[in-house]
């Protein structure tokens, strides 16, 4: 079906908002209803994604972008996060309830996790305890990783590589 899709952009900020819904914070999709969405963004400026989202199915692959931070808050998402190799360490923030999220990661990036909350539950990567929660030692030689921030309840998070 038509649905309409109203796009707003700030230019001095650098920002692009694109929304289904009638209130400008949430990309809402009310059940029954799907609706698909392709944003191209430049490989060349570092992009910030703030995601305030609810009862959605999300695919995010940013794996040739450079991601400065992703944001995430909401209930009852299932939200998979492809991610390349960053320069620098690189925040995931998610907050909310009832949320399935997915991190992909290249194999010798660190992803290094953080849980507060009721019953939330993080799966790392199999042989990488690291992200099973609160290693701050960095990857190999370093390396830059990924810092996810888990804070809610009943949340699953499943961190893999690529």
């Amino acid at each position: 079906g038509r649905h309409s899709v109203r796009v707003a952009g700030d230019a001095v900020a650098g920002r692009v908002r694109v929304t289904n819904s009638w209130y400008e914070r949430t990309f809402f999709v009310l059940p029954g209803r799907r609706a698909r969405c392709e944003l191209g963004v430049s490989t060349a400026l570092p992009v910030a994604f703030d995601l305030d989202l609810a009862f959605t199915t999300t695919r995010l692959d940013v794996a040739t972008s450079p991601v400065s931070r992703v944001t995430v808050d909401g209930a009852f998402n299932t939200l998979t996060l492809r991610l390349g190799e960053p320069s620098s360490d690189v925040s995931l923030d998610l907050e909310g309830a009832f949320n399935q999220v997915v991190i992909e990661a290249p194999a010798d990036t660190p992803v290094r996790v953080s849980s507060q909350g009721f019953l939330n539950f993080v799966d790392g990567r199999r042989g990488d305890r690291r992200a099973r929660g609160g290693n701050t030692d960095g990857g190999p030689d370093g390396a830059p990783g990924y810092r996810l921030r888990l804070d809610g309840a009943f949340n699953r998070v499943v961190v893999r590589s690529w």
